[in-house]
């Protein structure tokens, strides 16, 4: 009886070895097969981190399920097979080419059901005699000390993506905000950004300043700031104070959490300035909105 006890409790060991080594089990916090939800690692071994606040991106459908669309508006040319599953989702609005003096602009728009988003990485827009890669990074968000760092630019429905061939005097893309305006006193944009900047002033919180230090401040325009040394007594330090509130930083720390802080309009620089450099023909051309995969998006004549 003994024995036969033995082999019972021989084979329930063997048996629990065999199923903790199995391939995929988890085998402890050390262990070879152990998982983390820190980031993935891919077949080459190099970490990727999760994602840091981006927005959903749209995933084309599975390959060799081709977007749905009338017969009638395959452009002439093309086969449906040559159509990206963004097909007509984004649109060029606009294919301005300049002159040999002025800068060219191309402006994309996003429209399509849904609340996903669409990535631009790897598109291109094609020309006939040239191209040009589409900028897909920007600024999402610009703080203050103008340290945010760009992320890759994804579109959504009524989102618009404009590109100009001047340089950003920032150096960097960006989308708008109702308080970049401001950034006009110390950064030359071309063409310039807007300067609807919503109003800062807190009319029952300077209603007890004196006289002249209220005209001064009402005297402001939009996106305006206060002189270096504004006509005001120069012992009224509540005024100067508040004066040195009415810049950008004094904007965005009041209206950055509003829903529609954040604007629809993307900008973006490619920086070519020379009268050759730009791949639109100043004449006539013909231009293709690529995505990442060579496959058509969109097409724009003038």
């Amino acid at each position: 009886m003994g024995r036969i006890f033995g082999i019972v409790i021989f084979a329930v060991l063997i048996g629990a070895a065999i199923y903790v080594n199995q391939p995929g089990r988890l085998q402890g916090p050390l262990g070879e097969n152990s998982t983390s939800t820190k980031g993935a690692v891919h077949e080459g071994g190099e970490n990727i981190p999760p994602p840091q606040n981006e927005p959903p991106q749209e995933e084309p459908p599975p390959q060799g399920n081709l977007p749905s669309i009338d017969p009638g508006e395959i452009p002439q040319g093309f086969t449906l097979d040559q159509l990206s599953p963004y097909f007509h989702k984004v649109r060029i609005a606009t294919a301005f080419p300049g002159s040999p003096d002025d800068y060219s602009q191309i402006v994309l728009s996003a429209w399509f059901d849904g609340e996903r988003a669409i990535p631009l990485k790897g598109w291109r827009l094609q020309g006939n005699k040239s191209f040009q890669n589409v900028p897909y990074r920007a600024v999402q968000v610009y703080d203050p000390l103008g340290n945010a760092p760009e992320n890759n630019i994804y579109l959504r429905s009524g989102d618009s993506l404009n590109i100009y061939s001047t340089v950003s005097p920032i150096g960097r893309n960006l989308r708008l905000n109702k308080c970049l305006g401001y950034l006009e006193k110390y950064y030359d944009f071309n063409p310039p950004l807007y300067g609807g900047c919503p109003s800062i002033v807190d009319s029952y919180g300077i209603s007890r300043f004196r006289g002249e230090c209220q005209d001064y401040i009402y005297s402001l325009g939009y996106c305006a700031e206060p002189e270096s040394n504004p006509p005001i007594a120069l012992d009224d330090y509540e005024c100067r104070a508040y004066l040195n509130k009415i810049n950008y930083r004094g904007c965005f720390e009041k209206y950055q959490n509003d829903e529609d802080f954040l604007g629809r309009e993307v900008r973006a620089w490619t920086g070519n300035t020379g009268p050759n450099s730009k791949f639109l023909d100043f004449r006539h051309d013909r231009v293709l909105l690529l995505d990442q995969n060579g496959l058509l998006v969109d097409l724009y004549t003038y």
